[in-house]
């Protein structure tokens, strides 16, 4: 998923409403920009939301997070994932 956040005067960046919603992001949580090589990633600063390895589930071959209670429309985030590809490789 990608998503242009903006930056107010104060120097605050504005998440879009879907990515509150998808990563369950609510007033006042701690949040922790990593930067590296010119990216800056956003996580979350609670050590409860970190999956490690020994928590995925190995299920008929596929591989499964568990569940952490937030919701996410699959379709949706591919056709937005598609949109955005679309939109760099014909510069729209």
């Amino acid at each position: 998923m990608t998503a242009t956040l903006t930056i107010d005067d104060d120097g605050r960046l504005t998440l879009p409403e879907q990515l509150k919603r998808v990563f369950g992001i609510k007033p006042g949580m701690p949040l922790r920009a990593e930067v590296s090589e010119g990216r800056m990633e956003i996580v979350s600063d609670a050590e409860a939301d970190v999956v490690g390895v020994d928590q995925l589930v190995e299920d008929s071959g596929v591989l499964l997070l568990p569940k952490r209670g937030i919701p996410l429309d699959a379709a949706e985030a591919i056709r937005a994932d598609r949109d955005e590809l679309a939109s760099r490789a014909f510069g729209r």
